[in-house]
């Protein structure tokens, strides 16, 4: 499946040229000296193959081994923009909650200094950082609102782990393993795509970037990882193996793809 993956890659880039676009052959560790399709019309042929896959294995092919996935660093960076974003919500809310309670805390001191210092307090003026950071969270979601030819992919992966999740299984719980998932598949297209063994973000970091638990990650997570690694090595058998067997290491090898 080597083969078939990087004429996928190939023919992309052929096409993409084509229409005037400008790729980076090197951002996925693959030196563009390297290549197995050479020519148009062999790169419409493995084309044509992708597009006729059902539409969450198509994805998967523009995500995993074509120029149409975003980058690794592309990812962390989304990442860290809807951290920021999440972290503006939680204290949007804090300062809401903050401004409601006011009231009540007043009523209950004990003391004049206590009250007077909650007094001075202004619940406009936490309201209004409150929805400053409301508008703040609203503009940096809508920055990550562009098309995404891979979208099929990733619905496909969230109804997977909704089938499989628990009944009893927590909503936040859920949110964490699909983080989780999402991830081990970037972990998947980094190995494969560069040979690396070692992760491009492992357990600590997944955690820290995604509020992930981790002193229950090997109990709680642990068994998403190795079932979404079995996922993705499925979705290559299906997409690579099945709809491309034409594009095979051997085939391409004999043929004039190398011409």
């Amino acid at each position: 499946m080597r083969i078939a993956r990087r004429a996928i890659w190939d023919a992309y880039v052929i096409y993409l040229e084509g229409k005037g676009f400008d790729i980076d052959t090197l951002r996925s560790g693959r030196p563009d000296n390297d290549r197995v399709i050479c020519r148009a019309v062999d790169a419409a042929r493995v084309i044509a193959a992708v597009e006729g896959l059902p539409a969450h294995l198509k994805a998967w092919c523009y995500w995993c081994y074509s120029p149409m996935g975003d980058t690794n660093q592309g990812w962390q960076k989304r990442v860290a923009t809807q951290k920021q974003a999440r972290d503006c919500r939680a204290k949007a809310d804090q300062l809401a909650e903050e401004a409601a309670g006011l009231p009540a805390r007043i009523a209950r001191c004990k003391t004049d200094q206590r009250r007077a210092e909650l007094s001075a307090i202004s619940t406009d003026l936490l309201l209004c950082r409150a929805a400053d950071l409301e508008d703040q969270a609203n503009r940096l979601e809508r920055s990550l609102r562009q098309p995404d030819p891979c979208a099929a992919l990733w619905n496909w992966l969230d109804e997977q782990i909704a089938e499989r999740a628990p009944n009893k299984m927590r909503k936040k719980t859920i949110l964490h393993a699909r983080d989780v998932c999402r991830a081990t598949l970037y972990n998947y297209r980094y190995r494969i795509n560069t040979g690396q063994t070692k992760p491009l973000v492992g357990r600590k970091g997944i955690c820290e970037r995604f509020g992930v638990p981790s002193a229950h990650f090997e109990r709680d997570y642990r068994p998403w990882v190795k079932w979404v690694v079995g996922v993705c090595e499925g979705l290559d058998k299906e997409g690579l193996a099945k709809n491309l067997g034409r594009f095979s290491d051997k085939s391409i090898k004999s043929s004039s793809l190398l011409a």
